[in-house]
């Protein structure tokens, strides 16, 4: 468990581009499978920084982006939502803002965007298989793409399939999810439910 974790780190770094020096801030807790990931330990093997702190309340985010110059914003989409209240502005020092363990509705992607600007890197995965795909929001049915070293497929019956180095040893690769997909080409994707 601990060597596809610390895998998976390392993938998601490189992918993400997050480097020596980054500053990253979640406000989703470590006990969490995407807070230890994006939140403790893609910052470990990226050589970056990391907060102890995870603020949940938009103005505790703001004030802590501000005070330690935070690059990367790791949180999920309830929290997305309550930064709308925030002056445009005052997320500012931010270079990336990633979101998983839920749907992001478009409405809030949409918002980050024009009032913020920033984009949403969504994150898609589940415990169970790690981190399958990502995408930023472009309007309706924005399809995922794999992360690296993930294949797709779609089953007979819709479900997606999924081939993938973050899988548990001995998981038949590849792996059936309950997911519904529709395949858009031969990589990239759209959840149907």
């Amino acid at each position: 468990m601990a060597r596809q974790l610390i895998g998976e780190a390392m993938v998601l770094a490189e992918h993400f581009g997050v480097v020596p020096g980054d500053r990253l801030l979640a406000t989703v807790p470590p006990h969490h499978i995407y807070g230890l990931l994006f939140g403790t330990l893609v910052p470990i093997v990226a050589g970056a920084c990391f907060l102890r702190e995870t603020p949940f309340h938009a103005e505790t985010v703001a004030a802590a982006v501000d005070r330690h110059r935070v690059d990367m914003l790791i949180s999920v989409p309830a929290h997305l939502r309550s930064l709308m209240m925030l002056d445009p502005g005052k997320l500012a020092g931010l270079r990336r803002v990633f979101s998983s363990g839920a749907p992001l509705p478009r409405r809030v992607a949409e918002e980050m965007s024009t009032h913020h600007k920033l984009g949403v890197t969504e994150v898609y995965g589940s415990s169970e298989t790690g981190g399958i795909a990502w995408r930023i929001q472009r309007g309706e049915d924005t399809p995922w793409a794999p992360l690296p070293g993930v294949r797709v497929e779609r089953d007979t019956d819709g479900c997606l399939r999924v081939e993938s180095p973050f899988l548990p040893p001995g998981q038949p690769q590849p792996t059936r999810c309950q997911d519904r997909i529709e395949l858009v080409d031969r990589d990239r994707f759209v959840l149907r439910g």
